[in-house]
């Protein structure tokens, strides 16, 4: 590798750090301030509720992109573009179809750290559901107790 090859992705691998760690910032956020502390169902509440099911996916496609720009060989399948590479919108499906347990098959993780991401996005996108909705209900019995 040339020295403007190497910088170059120096560059990308900051750049998808710098993005995972971005919207995982505002996850929590976004979790915390409108949905833990929130006392009653409201538009608001399910709106964050939902931004942060995409925000999840958001930041998984980057933690994706940044281990097969480290691993070029994390992952294999039909979505590979010529020249070995996958391009970004492939790791937004990827991650979606891995959060929602899809799991069509197309794309496979081929390392161990690309197969944990997966697991632990599968794990995170069939709880958060759970834990959401029975919050939500928690929440909207309590306020129709009060009414």
């Amino acid at each position: 590798l040339g020295s403007a090859s190497v910088e170059n992705q120096a560059v990308a691998v900051a750049s998808m750090v710098v993005s995972a760690l971005f919207f995982g910032a505002l996850i929590y956020l976004i979790t915390g301030a409108l949905m833990f502390q929130a006392s009653e169902v409201t538009g608001e509440t399910l709106w964050a509720a939902i931004n942060v099911y995409v925000l999840f996916g958001v930041m998984f496609a980057f933690l994706y992109a940044l281990t097969a720009t480290l691993i070029p060989e994390a992952f294999s399948g039909e979505a590979l573009l010529g020249d070995g590479r996958y391009s970004g919108q492939t790791f937004i499906y990827f991650s979606y179809v891995t959060m929602t347990t899809l799991g069509y098959g197309d794309i496979t993780p081929n390392v161990q750290i690309a197969a944990t991401l997966a697991y632990v996005q599968a794990l995170i996108g069939q709880l958060y559901v759970a834990i959401l909705i029975a919050r939500l209900v928690s929440l909207y019995s309590v306020q129709a107790n009060r009414e």
